[in-house]
């Protein structure tokens, strides 16, 4: 099967665009891996402090469950981030090398990165969902509940 873009030739003006997504998408990266980072950081000084109250008191949540959470919130930032800086380097690599398999692989790493960041926002959305279908549901039964204890007027 022949691939109807095989002969497609970039024009100066569509590579310097690209040149330009790469420069922003490079700076966000690094600023990515940046917060990232700091992220890290504040979840270990949090969860270290969190493990030194739990011998002295009782807390209302298990410090385990916590530092579950604070690592798998580490490992969702990360790929996002590692996906647009692997665009980000391909995508300059391959233009300055006139490297079509650099270029394939940068804009599979762009692929990566908006599957990954639709997926996410998709289980977003069910999560926003069941959310506001939970609290409804214990709200209408808490005023049920409430108005159950007044007098009806008749």
């Amino acid at each position: 099967m022949e691939n109807k873009y095989s002969s497609l030739l970039l024009s100066d003006k569509a590579i310097s665009h690209i040149y330009g997504i790469a420069r922003w998408t490079k700076f966000l990266a690094v600023l990515g891996f940046v917060f990232w980072t700091l992220y890290i950081l504040i979840a270990l000084f949090t969860n270290f402090m969190i493990l030194v109250e739990s011998t002295k008191q009782v807390l209302p949540f298990s410090p385990i469950s916590f530092f579950i959470t604070t690592i798998a919130f580490i490992v969702i930032m990360f790929f996002p981030i590692y996906f647009l800086n692997g665009f980000s380097n391909k995508i300059k690599r391959g233009l300055k090398k006139q490297n079509g398999q650099d270029v394939d692989l940068a804009f599979k790493n762009l692929r990566s990165y908006y599957r990954f960041i639709g997926i996410l926002t998709i289980i977003s959305l069910i999560l926003y969902t069941v959310s506001v279908i939970v609290f409804y549901n214990l709200l209408s039964t808490t005023i049920t509940e409430i108005l159950q204890g007044y007098p009806t007027v008749v």
